[in-house]
């Protein structure tokens, strides 16, 4: 089932919530600054606030889920929205354990400034691996390309709104 998303509804939805967000962050600081209310008053003001506060990153969470999927539906790392572009990030970790089959199969020259192994100094330092150094073990072959592509560990998208330049 293919589902219709009007991208401009969206944008008014989250602009419309950012409005109230903002009108009720003014109250918000008013309150704080109240400095005539009781205890009893300013824990009740206190659990209003964490209320709205939750009820804001879910909605944040809501938007930038979607936002993610359209762009990812484009294909999209970048896109332009209006005077803003909006740009996708998704970060990357690996997986230490599929990363340890390298050392079997890798010279051990070419793991020089990618691999360091777990060692004692004051401390017990675990093994690590510099991915970035380590995307040269990418030409070294397909099993190597396999192993590094199954170790990824692929993060939370992040998402950032920048105004344009105007030139």
């Amino acid at each position: 089932m293919t589902t219709f998303f009007n991208r401009e509804s969206l944008a008014d939805r989250a602009r419309d919530e950012a409005n109230a967000l903002e009108g009720e962050l003014q109250h918000d600081r008013q309150m704080a600054a109240a400095v005539d209310f009781t205890f009893e008053e300013l824990i009740d003001e206190l659990s209003s606030v964490r209320v709205r506060l939750k009820h804001a990153q879910e909605a944040l969470w809501m938007v930038e889920g979607r936002i993610a999927e359209l762009m990812e539906e484009e294909g999209a790392t970048v896109m332009r929205a209006g005077d803003r572009t909006v740009k996708i990030s998704r970060p990357v970790t690996y997986d230490y354990t599929v990363l340890a089959q390298l050392r079997e199969i890798t010279d051990p020259l070419d793991l020089v400034g990618v691999y360091t192994p777990e060692h004692d100094e004051t401390r017990r330092i675990p093994e690590k691996w510099n991915m970035v150094r380590g995307r040269k073990l990418l030409s070294l072959g397909n099993d190597h390309r396999t192993l590094i592509e199954r170790a990824k560990i692929y993060g939370n998208p992040r998402i950032e709104v920048a105004k344009k330049e105007l030139k």
